[in-house]
């Protein structure tokens, strides 16, 4: 089915519109191909499609502040989960997966310092006398 290439269609993505969506129609073709498997297949693909996402955020050529960098693989994200809507969930899991500040919680009111990291789910760990507060 091709998996070992999904990583080659990140890193063809270029700022240009046609490139982003050649991207978005060759992952589109992978995932019409597994649909014909079985939905098992389907999930799988799906779920490295995400897990792909974010792996090309933590590339070392990445640049995040570099707006064509990002905004190239965010158009390609955003047409992918528009057309498919059971991707949008995973991309959500592998972002709060890999960065569980971006989980959305609500603090209970009033909380502050030691008490509002806690409510929000950081553990509070001490080494050598000094406190850490850890997810």
């Amino acid at each position: 089915m091709g998996l070992n290439k999904l990583p080659s269609i990140f890193n063809k993505i270029s700022i240009t519109i046609e490139s982003q969506q050649l991207a978005v129609h060759n992952l589109i073709e992978k995932i019409i191909l597994s649909k014909q498997y079985s939905v098992n297949i389907l999930q799988y693909i799906l779920y490295k499609i995400s897990l792909y996402i974010i792996l090309d955020c933590q590339t070392d050529h990445y640049n995040e502040m570099d707006e064509g960098h990002s905004l190239k693989l965010a158009r390609v994200i955003n047409e992918l989960c528009d057309k498919i809507k059971d991707l949008s969930r995973l991309v959500k899991g592998q972002f709060y997966k890999f960065c569980p500040l971006c989980i959305p919680k609500i603090p209970e009111s009033g909380l502050h310092g030691t008490d509002f990291l806690l409510d929000m789910g950081f553990k509070l760990e001490v080494f050598y006398e000094t406190v850490f507060y850890m997810i």
